[in-house]
């Protein structure tokens, strides 16, 4: 799983978190959008390995 990536970042998603430039991780209210958009990517990630019959996953890049 890639969790970031410089090619979606912008100027409030400046790693580029869960490839979506749009996602607002900046100001007082930025770690609990970023904790909301996480565990939103971790039931979506988790629904698709469960279905594909995954056995386990890597999270890679973790900086972007």
């Amino acid at each position: 799983m890639f969790l970031a990536s410089h090619f979606h970042s912008s100027a409030t998603n400046p790693r580029g978190w869960f490839n979506d430039p749009g996602l607002n991780v900046t100001g007082a209210d930025g770690p609990q959008r970023f904790r909301q958009a996480l565990l939103e990517y971790t039931d979506r990630s988790l629904a698709i390995m469960k279905r594909t019959g995954a056995q386990g996953v890597i999270v890679w890049d973790l900086e972007g």
